[in-house]
């Protein structure tokens, strides 16, 4: 079987501290392993789990860490794709 983590598996975090119901923005913070962390907020939950599966991948985003919350900041990507077009 092979598998798309190739190695990485254990060394990925994910964490979603998000109230069960919520129907707002998110906030989804990104931590590469380069030391650098970065941010996207998108319109709904839905759009920022997409966010995360595709950071996480290592063969798409190459994340190691990320961390989805809500916020009321303003939306800088307004679904998955748009964030994955930046990267």
């Amino acid at each position: 079987m092979y598998s798309l983590l190739d190695g990485y598996e254990g060394q990925l975090e994910a964490e979603v501290h998000v109230s069960k119901g919520y129907q707002g923005a998110c906030k989804v913070i990104l931590e590469g392993s380069w030391g650098k962390v970065y941010f996207a907020v998108l319109p709904c939950f839905y759009e920022a789990k997409r966010v995360m599966g595709l950071a996480l991948n290592p063969h798409v985003g190459g994340f190691y860490g990320v961390t989805i919350v809500e916020t009321n900041n303003d939306i800088t990507h307004e679904r998955a794709e748009d964030w994955l077009l930046e990267h």
